[in-house]
C-alpha cells in the first residue's frame, strides 16, 4: 500500500520542550513498588495560545503539565514539564468559524499534549518504576475549564 501526504490545515513549525523535570518521591515504611498507583496521581494542565498579531494564521502555543504536584504528593514521581509551539492555519481566511475554532485550540491542545506526552514517557523510561504514561485527557472539558477561569479573572479585573 502506497501512501501520499496531504497538505494539512495545521502545520506545526516548530515545538520545544522547554522544562522537563523528573523528581523521586521516596515510599513510605515498606511500601513496595508495585503498591505505587500512577492512577491516583492529580494531574493538571495550564494552557495558552496567542495568534502572531502581524500574521493571524501563525499561533503560538503555550503548556505546562503538573504530574503529583499535590501539597503532599504520592510515592513515586512527581514531574513538570513545559513545552512552546508555533503552528500555522493553511487557508486561514477561508476557513468556518468551527473549523478555525478547532484548528486554534483543539488540534493544537492535543498535539502539545501527545508531544509532552511522549517527552515524559522517554524521561522516566528507565526508571525503577518504569514509564510513567499520561492517561487520556478530555480535551474539550481541558478547554472548557480553561476558559471559565479567563472569564472569572476577566470579571475580576473589571471589579477592580
Amino acid at each position: 500500500m502506497k501512501i501520499k501526504a496531504t497538505p494539512a490545515d495545521l502545520q506545526m513549525l516548530r515545538f520545544a520542550t522547554t522544562e522537563l523535570h523528573v523528581e523521586w518521591i521516596p515510599r513510605e515504611g515498606d511500601q513496595t513498588p508495585e503498591a505505587i498507583k500512577f492512577d491516583d496521581y492529580l494531574v493538571e494542565f495550564d494552557l495558552d495560545a496567542r495568534p502572531r498579531p502581524e500574521h493571524p494564521e501563525d499561533l503560538y502555543f503555550f503548556m505546562d503539565i503538573w504530574i503529583n504536584h499535590a501539597a503532599v504528593p504520592l510515592a513515586g514521581y512527581r514531574i513538570h514539564v513545559s513545552g512552546n509551539a508555533m503552528f500555522r492555519i493553511a487557508n486561514f481566511e477561508t476557513q468556518s468559524p468551527d473549523t478555525l475554532y478547532n484548528l486554534q485550540v483543539i488540534s493544537p491542545a492535543s498535539l502539545m499534549i501527545n508531544t509532552l506526552r511522549s517527552a515524559i514517557s522517554d524521561a522516566t523510561s528507565y526508571s525503577v518504576l518504569g514509564r510513567y504514561n499520561l492517561p487520556a485527557i478530555n480535551i474539550l472539558s481541558l478547554i472548557k475549564e480553561k476558559a471559565l477561569l479567563i472569564q472569572k479573572k476577566r470579571k475580576k479585573a473589571v471589579k477592580k
